[in-house]
């Protein structure tokens, strides 16, 4: 089973709040010379916290998987255990998080359309995708020593969260070959899970990172055997030739 292998993947690489990041070796001055990155952790620190959102609304989609839902268990704890780490690190060098702040982002989005259940999947392993490029990228960037720690755990983390999603889509597809249109379509249209937190402006660590796009594509490519860009090249050529027949119909 895809969560067996999994959960003892995820034991052992675990890593220990208290123990593993020496909180009281933060350096302030050097983290605070770094506004930009610190603003960036702080809205990823957002996203992270919306954990107990998300996992409402996946549960709904997935309750009758037991190997999802199982799964899910681990991710909605690391995610949350990602927002209490990077808030713990905000909070030292003065940058806090109120908890009102918290409690509004999920005001604002409770009770939405949960949506289809296997585009639901597909974009969490994108998202994942992308949180862990984007805490990659930010680790390139980051002088101050105990956040590049605790970025390295988080890096670990996400690398890994994508690739169980990856996995739980490959036995979709066996389960349901029709799921591939789905996982397509979701690609093209992606959307990080972020948005719902803090809309339009998703943190990037890197502008244009193709190279991470580019391996997202290749493994959606690899995953559904379906090629994504001569697949929007015939979206594009059936949608050019409604147009064409509706301006025909109009004249």
């Amino acid at each position: 089973m895809v969560y067996e292998r999994y959960f003892k993947l995820t034991e052992s690489d675990r890593w220990e709040l208290e123990s593993d990041v020496a909180w009281h070796e933060i350096d302030v001055g050097v983290a605070c010379a770094q506004p930009d990155v610190l603003q960036k952790l702080r809205s990823a620190a957002l996203i992270e916290s919306y954990a107990p959102m998300f996992a409402l609304k996946s549960l709904s989609l997935w309750w009758e998987s037991v190997e999802e839902s199982a799964i899910a268990s681990i991710q909605f704890f690391e995610e949350y255990k990602h927002y209490y780490a990077l808030k713990r690190y905000l909070d030292a060098v003065g940058m806090e998080i109120p908890e009102r702040e918290v409690i509004e982002v999920r005001q604002r989005n409770f009770g939405g359309s949960c949506g289809d259940r296997a585009r639901h999947l597909a974009n969490y392993m994108i998202s994942e995708h992308f949180t862990a490029h984007f805490y990659k990228r930010l680790l390139e960037q980051v002088r101050e020593p105990v956040l590049r720690v605790l970025l390295n755990f988080l890096v670990r983390d996400e690398f890994r969260h994508a690739n169980v999603f990856y996995s739980l889509l490959e036995r979709r597809l066996e389960l349901d070959p029709a799921t591939r249109d789905a996982i397509v379509e979701e690609t093209l249209h992606f959307r990080h899970q972020g948005v719902e937190v803090v809309g339009e402006s998703i943190p990037i660590a890197q502008k244009n990172d193709f190279q991470t796009i580019l391996g997202l594509w290749k493994k959606v490519e690899h995953l559904t055997g379906v090629s994504l860009r001569e697949h929007r090249k015939e979206l594009m050529r059936v949608s050019a030739g409604a147009a064409e027949g509706s301006s025909v119909t109009a004249v």
